[in-house]
């Protein structure tokens, strides 16, 4: 069931529609990671929008 949400996940829409997401699917985990090497530099220079196309369930790898 994890498998097919996320390949639904995988085509939603995202600011500037570059979908800068990938997911990892573990026997008991699902985890979302930003993709910066998607990010268009010139218009989101800090990966802002990026993050926030990521949804609130994001964490970055900083956080507790």
């Amino acid at each position: 069931m994890l498998e097919a949400a996320v390949a639904l996940a995988t085509r939603a829409p995202s600011l500037f529609n570059v979908q800068p997401w990938q997911w990892q699917v573990g026997t008991e985990s699902l985890h979302l990671l930003l993709d910066r090497s998607r990010g268009i530099p010139v218009t989101d220079p800090v990966f802002r929008e990026l993050t926030i196309s990521c949804g609130p369930r994001y964490i970055t790898p900083s956080s507790p």
